[in-house]
């Protein structure tokens, strides 16, 4: 997948901006363009493309607080190969990044979610999430044991999230 879930709920992205600077350095060290991307609740698209982890916090902290609230907010684990958004600002776009804008693989993201019942329109509950978090602690012992080293150990808002390092075509 392309896209990490930075936060579901317009209240919990203010909570986790002190964090988010750290994790899009993590994510993209070497000034690489990436997109954020945010659905809001009538499913337009706002997006942008940085290179600049700390001018794409400014942009979603002043969006946050002059926007309507939104479904998620996402980012790209991936450098992307070219702008398909706006450079260095957010806005409402037709078009955003797809698989072939992606540069290369630079992380392997496993998002572990617990079986729901459709719609899902709605949030898990908190025994769906406790379980899906305890498979993903299941699945990193069974990854540790075979060699796969230490990853971003994360959460979804639906679940859990292990991110590993790689580098994939």
């Amino acid at each position: 997948r392309r896209f990490a879930l930075i936060s579901s709920r317009k209240i919990g992205l203010i909570c986790v901006f002190l964090n988010q600077l750290s994790f899009i350095k993590t994510l993209h060290p070497h000034g690489k363009p990436f997109e954020i991307r945010i659905i809001r609740e009538d499913d337009s698209i706002i997006a942008g493309t940085f290179s600049d982890p700390q001018q794409a916090i400014n942009s979603l902290e002043y969006f946050a607080a002059h926007s309507p609230a939104a479904r998620g907010y996402y980012l790209t684990l991936n450098p992307i190969r070219f702008p398909v958004a706006p450079l260095n600002s957010l806005q409402v776009v037709s078009n955003a990044a797809k698989d072939k804008h992606i540069a290369h693989r630079a992380w392997l993201l496993l998002d572990i979610d617990s079986a729901r019942p459709k719609p899902r329109s709605t949030n898990a509950t908190d025994a769906e999430l406790d379980y899906a978090l305890a498979l993903r602690d299941h699945v990193y012992q069974i990854l540790l044991s075979e060699g796969w080293g230490t990853p971003i150990i994360g959460m979804s808002g639906n679940g859990g999230t292990l991110l590993y390092p790689c580098d994939l075509p």
